[in-house]
């Protein structure tokens, strides 16, 4: 049994993290990177739209675009959720184990992951993650994804990136992860910047890239993918209906106007409580730790499927996913 105090200063830490999280994917739906930019506060750079029609026209060019491929399933759309901001709301009732879209592999931004050759030569190299950065990072009219995808997002808030106070760092009194864990992701991060970018006034945009990186990579074997559309999807377990991923390989000729058996594809298959038209379709991101949640992603799910522990400090209650 835990006295009311030591509840309330655990839901002030995930009311904390909850309000933040969905500011932060709030916020992207008034504000897309652009080339041409300002400096916000925390640095980030960026353009505020003030027409929102803009965005609109945005996200309809998106969905134009997937639609060309007439052989492919697409029955949801990027629009504003109940809970998580911008994410993908079902157009149709979808069962368990139904195909909410596909998207064309050829629209992703694909690299290799090396450490996973069992090369003792590559042992450690995570070098994937800053060449998508750059790739996200780079002027060229036949990336789709930087073209398109990227206007619509924002990196996430995370303790990486300084969003978070000091306090609520605090209130995990665990040393490793405050002065450890942390530092060491900092630390990657700008060691990412001096191997794959090292322009001093690109500095923030590529920073900003990996972190969006971080957060909406795929992995299929030693495929490191981002995938547009598909990384619009807000995380649920699969006990909360959270849906998977599966890679659809069929042939070396991905032209869209063949039918669906010869072009490469990727699709979300609805988790098992199936979805409601006009609810939100969501993503199960698999199993990751407590400190890879966080520092990656800027939040922890109700239920890490890890079953991992935290304490916190001022009550010393011990939290479990």
């Amino acid at each position: 049994m835990y006295s009311s105090s030591k509840f309330l200063m655990f839901a002030t830490i995930t009311l904390w993290w909850e309000v933040n999280c969905v500011l932060s994917l709030s916020t992207a739906t008034s504000a897309i990177t652009t080339s041409s930019s300002t400096k916000t506060s925390s640095g980030s750079s960026h353009s505020v739209v003030d027409d929102k029609s803009k965005l609109s026209v945005a996200i309809d060019s998106i969905h134009n675009v997937l639609d060309n491929y007439s052989a492919l399933k697409r029955h949801c759309e990027i629009g504003e959720t109940k809970k998580h901001g911008r994410g993908l709301i079902a157009t149709k009732n979808l069962d368990p184990g139904e195909v909410a879209f596909q998207i064309p592999l050829n629209l992703a931004l694909i690299e290799i992951d090396n450490k996973n050759n069992n090369n003792a030569e590559n042992e450690g190299d995570d070098d994937w993650a800053g060449r998508l950065a750059n790739r996200l990072i780079t002027d060229d009219n036949n990336n789709f994804y930087a073209q398109n995808i990227v206007p619509l997002l924002e990196p996430p808030m995370t303790p990486a990136r300084g969003d978070w106070p000091e306090w609520i760092l605090n209130e995990f009194d665990n040393e490793k992860f405050v002065s450890q864990d942390l530092n060491k992701a900092q630390d990657w991060r700008y060691n990412q910047w001096e191997k794959h970018c090292k322009d001093r006034q690109q500095r923030q945009y590529f920073l900003d890239a990996l972190d969006m990186v971080c957060s909406r990579t795929m992995r299929c074997g030693n495929d490191m993918m981002l995938v547009p559309f598909l990384d619009m999807a807000n995380h649920a377990s699969e006990a909360e209906g959270g849906g998977y991923y599966q890679v659809n390989r069929k042939s070396t000729n991905n032209n869209h106007q063949g039918d669906i058996d010869s072009i490469d594809n990727i699709s979300l298959i609805v988790g098992e409580r199936g979805v409601s038209m006009g609810e939100e379709i969501t993503l199960n991101y698999g199993y990751r730790s407590n400190e890879d949640w966080i520092l990656h992603y800027g939040f922890l799910p109700h239920r890490n499927e890890d079953q991992e522990s935290i304490e916190l400090s001022s009550s010393g209650r011990i939290v479990t996913w």
